[in-house]
Protein backbone atom coordinates (compact mmCIF):
# COMPACT_ATOMS: atom_id res chain seq x y z
CA UNK A 1 0.00 0.00 0.00
CA UNK A 2 1.23 2.94 -1.34
CA UNK A 3 -0.12 6.66 0.88
CA UNK A 4 0.20 10.46 -0.54
CA UNK A 5 -0.10 13.58 1.82
CA UNK A 6 -2.04 16.80 0.52
CA UNK A 7 -1.43 19.59 2.51
CA UNK A 8 -3.93 22.33 1.23
CA UNK A 9 -3.24 25.83 2.30
CA UNK A 10 -6.54 29.05 3.33
CA UNK A 11 -5.32 30.08 -0.18
CA UNK A 12 -5.85 26.97 -1.95
CA UNK A 13 -9.39 26.88 -0.16
CA UNK A 14 -10.88 29.82 -0.75
CA UNK A 15 -9.63 29.08 -4.70
CA UNK A 16 -11.45 26.08 -4.00
CA UNK A 17 -8.46 23.74 -5.07
CA UNK A 18 -9.78 20.91 -2.68
CA UNK A 19 -13.12 20.80 -4.18
CA UNK A 20 -10.91 20.16 -8.02
CA UNK A 21 -8.97 17.64 -6.61
CA UNK A 22 -11.65 15.74 -4.99
CA UNK A 23 -13.05 15.42 -8.37
CA UNK A 24 -10.43 14.34 -10.09
CA UNK A 25 -9.98 11.73 -7.37
CA UNK A 26 -13.06 10.93 -7.46
CA UNK A 27 -12.69 10.26 -11.58
CA UNK A 28 -10.11 8.40 -10.98
CA UNK A 29 -11.82 6.34 -8.47
CA UNK A 30 -14.58 5.60 -11.18
CA UNK A 31 -12.09 4.05 -13.52
CA UNK A 32 -10.37 2.12 -11.49
CA UNK A 33 -10.17 -1.38 -11.39
CA UNK A 34 -8.98 -1.40 -7.40
CA UNK A 35 -11.63 0.72 -5.72
CA UNK A 36 -11.95 -1.62 -2.88
CA UNK A 37 -8.11 -0.63 -1.83
CA UNK A 38 -8.62 3.10 -3.20
CA UNK A 39 -9.40 5.64 -0.51
CA UNK A 40 -9.41 9.09 0.05
CA UNK A 41 -9.07 10.22 3.63
CA UNK A 42 -9.28 13.59 6.08
CA UNK A 43 -8.20 14.19 9.38
CA UNK A 44 -11.13 13.73 11.71
CA UNK A 45 -10.18 16.84 13.34
CA UNK A 46 -9.99 20.61 11.99
CA UNK A 47 -7.02 22.53 11.52
CA UNK A 48 -6.85 26.33 12.02
CA UNK A 49 -5.09 26.94 8.79
CA UNK A 50 -5.50 24.92 5.65
CA UNK A 51 -6.81 21.08 5.25
CA UNK A 52 -5.32 18.06 5.19
CA UNK A 53 -6.19 14.68 2.52
CA UNK A 54 -4.40 11.11 2.36
CA UNK A 55 -4.91 8.73 -0.21
CA UNK A 56 -4.04 4.86 0.43
CA UNK A 57 -3.90 3.02 -2.95
CA UNK A 58 -2.27 -0.46 -3.96
CA UNK A 59 1.20 -0.17 -5.60
CA UNK A 60 0.09 -1.32 -8.74
CA UNK A 61 -1.80 1.80 -9.62
CA UNK A 62 0.45 4.25 -7.39
CA UNK A 63 1.49 5.93 -10.83
CA UNK A 64 -1.73 6.62 -12.11
CA UNK A 65 -2.64 8.10 -8.88
CA UNK A 66 0.83 10.18 -8.28
CA UNK A 67 -0.23 11.40 -12.27
CA UNK A 68 -3.30 12.71 -10.65
CA UNK A 69 -1.38 14.47 -7.78
CA UNK A 70 0.75 16.56 -10.30
CA UNK A 71 -1.67 19.60 -9.85
CA UNK A 72 -1.29 19.38 -6.33
CA UNK A 73 1.03 19.93 -3.42
CA UNK A 74 1.58 15.95 -2.50
CA UNK A 75 3.46 13.87 -1.07
CA UNK A 76 4.70 10.15 -0.60
CA UNK A 77 4.44 9.45 3.05
CA UNK A 78 4.22 5.99 5.27
CA UNK A 79 0.68 4.83 6.74
CA UNK A 80 -0.47 8.11 8.79
CA UNK A 81 -1.95 7.60 11.68
CA UNK A 82 -5.12 5.74 10.70
CA UNK A 83 -7.12 6.47 14.01
CA UNK A 84 -6.73 9.98 13.01
CA UNK A 85 -8.54 9.51 10.14
CA UNK A 86 -11.63 9.52 8.25
CA UNK A 87 -12.74 7.47 5.02
CA UNK A 88 -14.52 10.07 2.64
CA UNK A 89 -14.38 8.43 -0.77
CA UNK A 90 -13.80 4.73 -1.95
CA UNK A 91 -13.73 1.27 -0.39
CA UNK A 92 -11.17 0.44 1.88
CA UNK A 93 -10.85 -1.81 4.58
CA UNK A 94 -7.86 -0.71 6.27
CA UNK A 95 -9.28 1.53 9.46
CA UNK A 96 -11.75 -1.79 10.31
CA UNK A 97 -8.79 -4.48 10.28
CA UNK A 98 -8.08 -5.08 14.38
Amino acid sequence: MTWFYINFTEIDLCARTDEIFVREFFNLLRLQNHREKLGLYKLIFHLDEGAVFYISTPKAISQQVKSVLDNFSASEVSCPNLNALELILGKNDILVQS
